[in-house]
Formats: C-alpha cells, structure tokens, sequence
C-alpha cells in the first residue's frame, strides 16, 4: 500500500495529460499509486495514457462521462493511499510536492489534513486562515492539499452536485471532521503547485453560473446547520449576484427579493433598489 494515491480526473486532455503524470514521475517522494479516472473522453487521452502502462504504479480506468467530482469519487473509491490528494489533467506540480506532504505527515502525531501554498498565474499564495472553519490554516484547490483516506471514504467524497466551489466545500467538511476527531491540521507555505486562470470571456460567464447555482445549492444544504450554516445569507446574495452577470435577470431578482424577505434590512433594501435601476445594476456588480 502507497502512503500517497494521487486522483487525477480527466476528459479529452490527452494532448496535455502527459505533462501532469510526468510531474508524479519527477517526485522526489516515491511512495506513491496514481489513479487516472477517464470521464468519457472521446480524443486520444487511452492512448497516451497507455504509454505509460509499463509503470504499475499507474492505473487507468474510464467511464461514461459524468462530471469532475464524480470521477474524483471514482478515484477514491479506488485509492489505496494512506492519504488522497487530487491532480486535475491540466495542471502539474514540482518536484517537492508530496516529499514536502511527506515531512508535515512525519512531522505531526496525527495529521489529517495537509496543504501547501500555491502560485495563480504566478501570484504566491500562502495556505489561509478561516477561524470558523479551522483553527490551523489550510489550502484548499486541488492540488494543494492531502486528505487521509479514511476521512474521504467516511465523508463519502465530493458532493456530486456541486459543479464549482466541489474542493472548497469538501475542504470544509474534511477540517469540521478534523476538529471533531482530533486529527492535526498541517501546512507548508512552499508553493509547490501552479494554477494558469486566464478564462475567456464564455468561460466567465459559465463559471458565473456554475458558482450561481453552487451558492444557492449551498444556501439550501446548509440553511439549518452544518459546517457552512454561518455563511447561508451569504450564499443566497452571491447567488443573485451571480445568476446576474451570467445573464439570468428573472432568477437573479427572485433570489434578491427573497433575501430581502428573510432579512428585511437597509443593506438588502438597497440591494433590491440597485438591482431596480439598470445603471446602478451595472455599476455595483460589473454588468457590461
């Protein structure tokens, strides 16, 4: 059994996943299974993959193409490691990625989770702290982070619903687990992962309303407890605000004059005065 399964998830990458299994084989740390979850690909990703089959470390399984999370699912369900850590087909890490995963497990009498600092577009950025989810600061893109397996199996994984926002909501119930059980939350501030986030103007607007309908999945989810019930009016507004730049006027002034029903305040008011006025609109919230 390794001490690390990497997942990696991919859909049609085969032209750029070379550069992610050829990052795992450039560890220092070799302890290692990494578990390649094809969802559904129609281009040659098989056949790049299979290159590297003479390494038994390297597994590959395919599906039916079914979303992210549940290929990263599929992976854990697969994992052997002592700790999961996750690496999308488009992205690599250094050298000292799961050496340095390595040392903080070494180096704590009960680790649980474990991240490291990380560069978008070149900008460093150093594991944050979020008291009201954890004490210790964590990391929480994939790729940043390692969880003990039997964390992820108990947790059931990724919440296949979410389309964005998956790794920071299981971040948070992975650490709420922690602290319940008294599992060590450890992080270096090396940067030991690289993320190129430059989306085209169609991509925004997806991922507006992804993270749209992701905000108000979790203002339900967790609008009567549970580890982001502190956030719920703050998931309904990002919602609306959301559902706006993506372009869906009706849903976004529904949300907005719920928010105002649950909480009629001056702020919310406001909200819905702004929302009312297509300049103001488009000034507050960035509409073009």
């Amino acid at each position: 059994m390794s001490l690390f399964s990497v997942v990696t998830p991919t859909y049609n990458d085969g032209l750029i996943i070379s550069k992610a299994i050829n990052s795992i084989l450039k560890q220092k740390f070799q302890d290692w299974e990494l578990i390649i979850v094809d969802d559904g690909s129609t281009d040659k990703t098989e056949e790049i993959v299979k290159e590297y089959s003479n390494d038994k470390r390297i597994q590959y399984f395919q599906q039916e193409n079914k979303g992210v999370s549940k290929a990263r699912n599929a992976g854990i369900e697969r994992a052997k490691g002592s700790f999961i850590t996750f690496l999308d087909s488009d992205d690599s890490v250094n050298e000292d990625w799961l050496q340095d995963f390595f040392e903080l497990w070494k180096g704590s009498s009960n680790a649980g989770y474990i991240s490291c600092g990380y560069y978008i577009n070149e900008d460093a950025k150093q594991p944050k702290l979020d008291p009201k989810i954890s004490s210790e600061r964590y990391s929480s893109l994939a790729g940043t982070f390692a969880v003990r397996n039997e964390i992820l199996q108990k947790l059931g994984g990724y919440d296949t619903n979410l389309k964005q926002s998956e790794n920071w909501e299981l971040t948070a119930r992975a650490l709420e687990y922690c602290r319940k059980n008294d599992l060590e939350i450890v992080h270096t501030n090396k940067c030991n992962f690289s993320y190129n986030h430059n989306p085209t103007p169609d991509q925004t607007r997806v991922r507006d309303e992804y993270r749209a309908e992701a905000t108000y999945y979790l203002y339900k989810k967790y609008s009567e407890s549970g580890v982001f019930h502190y956030r719920k009016d703050e998931f309904l507004v990002s919602s609306g605000v959301n559902f706006l730049r993506a372009g869906r006027i009706k849903k976004s002034r529904k949300i907005f004059y719920k928010v105002l029903f649950n909480n009629p305040s001056m702020e919310n008011l406001s909200r819905i005065i702004m929302f009312e006025i297509p300049d103001s609109m488009k000034k507050k919230w960035g509409m073009k």
